[in-house]
């Protein structure tokens, strides 16, 4: 499942650049809205091209070093531990993966110097030896996995950088990318006896659903919304409030008022957090303060319906 969290924060975007910039068309918001969350599952399925294009390397790398004549530390590594390791294999084969690398044109993002360098850098890691020449298995095929990704992509200055560079949002994306990435691998050693590629598969129309029908809202009932708000704005100093709170409230409002599936407190606590990132110091004190204090006004008037999940307290 997509993260709720971060289908707000692309929804939130969207709509912060629709209140810099109000000629923007639906048809270009919604555009816009959808090419953010396909890039999402964008980024989760490059990790994994560029993690074959890694294992790709050494064996490059693994004939480089036989071809010399004279002897190379890194002769006495078994590069065929990363190329052979079984979820490599699993991946690579993998016709759902093999489609939508065609798809998404995978291939066309990789950078083989940049691959190039990191895989250079990985052989001097001090603790390099102990993971290639480990016994296979799959405990020993597990860790050189973790250890490529952590070391190779996501500690690794220069992949950080080519993947901001590539998307713009990498820094929005990454913490779900990679808690799906490590499902991914937890599935394949742990779980799957057959030892199957557990590609993991976003429910991309449902996402767009989501995100789309809060952007539609917050466009349909613009005006009833800053209706609610003006009258709590009172007892703050106008410069208290800038353009991200007044979008991030107005959101917030907008799922209060009209996602029933989707309870209150989940509203106010995903806002707030939302605003420690994206919004300035004291944020989330004053939207948490205001979004409870208009709850509580809706509530009593009954403005507020709840179904489902939604009324989860």
């Amino acid at each position: 499942m997509y993260s709720r969290r971060l289908l707000r924060i692309k929804t939130f975007q969207a709509l912060y650049s629709l209140d810099i910039n109000t000629e923007q068309s639906d048809k270009a918001l919604s555009s816009l809205i959808q090419k953010n969350i396909d890039n999402t599952y964008i980024c989760y399925l490059l990790v994994w091209q560029y993690l074959l294009a890694l294992a790709d390397y050494a064996k490059t790398h693994q004939r480089i070093v036989e071809a010399k004549y004279i002897k190379d530390q890194t002769q006495e590594l078994s590069f065929e531990n990363v190329y052979e390791n079984s979820f490599v294999q699993n991946l690579r084969n993998d016709e759902s993966f093999r489609l939508l690398g065609s798809k998404y044109h995978l291939k066309n993002y990789i950078d083989e110097n940049l691959v190039k360098s990191t895989f250079l850098k990985l052989l001097k890691e001090p603790n390099i030896e102990s993971i290639l020449n480990a016994p296979r298995n799959k405990s020993s095929e597990k860790k050189l996995i973790k250890f490529f990704l952590k070391k190779g992509i996501v500690e690794d200055p220069s992949v950080q950088e080519y993947f901001v560079e590539t998307f713009l949002s990498w820094y929005d994306d990454d913490e779900f990318v990679i808690n799906k990435l490590m499902t991914s691998l937890t599935l394949f050693f742990e779980t799957d006896p057959k030892g199957r590629f557990p590609l993991y598969t976003f429910d991309l129309q449902e996402a767009y659903a989501f995100a789309i029908n809060l952007y539609k809202q917050y466009r349909d009932h613009l005006v009833e919304i800053d209706e609610v708000i003006q009258p709590h704005l009172k007892n703050w100093d106008s410069d208290r409030i800038n353009s991200v709170d007044h979008v991030l409230l107005r959101q917030a409002l907008v799922e209060m008022l009209y996602c029933p599936e989707v309870p209150l407190k989940v509203t106010i606590n995903e806002y707030v957090d939302i605003s420690k990132e994206y919004s300035t110091a004291k944020s989330k004190e004053f939207i948490n303060g205001l979004l409870d204090t208009i709850m509580k006004v809706l509530q009593k008037q009954q403005k507020i319906v709840k179904t489902g999940r939604g009324l989860v307290e």
